[in-house]
């Protein structure tokens, strides 16, 4: 598992500490310009053995059930690449360290998931141009899906597929890292499906963005082998 972390948020933290069943190597601090690259190279470095990565962010909270259902999809269909999903926060409100989603400070809904269907308009890129699938359509429709961009909420793309798709951050991680975005152009460039289950629904926290640590503590990857 590949955890890109730039900030701590309490309820993550505790979340991944109860995936004590994977391996997980956490890419702290690092600007979106470099972290795929280091990916990539830690990959050829350590990844030997492995037949399948999970890619996360650090502010969603997967559980146990949610990886042991994506791990369990990938066994039984051969898929290339298969996420979960998440919902999208919207920064409407600002507190003292920057914007913030105003649903997650006061408990409210979510309207869209991080998933889409149709192609992502990348001449013009900006959030307009992603059609994202409702939250109340994907908790509606328990089942796999092929999709277009499925924006790595815990992504679990095979070695093989990753041999053909190194991770990249869009334009080079100019503007941001958007190494999902990046994928799903490669994706279809390269004739490969991407799927998401349903069933695998998580909480994106958007209360941190304005806490990131990039450029405030050093950069380090820290790995934590599986207990179990």
């Amino acid at each position: 598992m590949l955890i890109m972390s730039v900030r701590k948020i309490p309820q993550v933290k505790e979340a991944f500490k109860q995936l004590n069943f994977v391996d997980k190597a956490f890419f702290c601090n690092y600007r979106p310009s470099a972290v795929s690259k280091v990916m990539n190279k830690y990959i050829d470095d350590h990844g030997r053995g492995y037949t399948h990565l999970i890619v996360s962010s650090d502010d969603i909270t997967p559980s146990p059930e949610n990886i042991r259902q994506l791990l369990e999809d990938v066994s039984l269909y051969n898929l290339a690449c298969i996420g979960g999903w998440c919902n999208i926060c919207y920064f409407d409100r600002q507190d003292k360290h920057g914007m913030i989603c105003g649903a997650c400070v006061d408990g409210g809904p979510h309207e869209d998931t991080n998933v889409t269907f149709d192609p992502v308009d990348t001449i013009a890129l900006c959030r307009s141009n992603y059609t994202f699938v409702k939250v109340d359509w994907a908790k509606g429709h328990p089942g796999i899906y092929s999709v277009w961009f499925q924006g790595m909420a815990c992504g679990v793309v095979s070695m093989s597929t990753h041999r053909k798709i190194p991770f990249r951050s869009l334009l080079d991680g100019v503007g941001g890292l958007m190494q999902d975005l990046a994928f799903a152009i490669d994706c279809q460039s390269a004739g490969i499906k991407q799927f998401v289950d349903f069933r695998v629904g998580m909480k994106h926290i958007g209360t941190h963005h304005g806490k990131l640590l990039v450029g405030k503590a050093p950069t380090h990857i820290k790995f934590e082998k599986a207990k179990t």
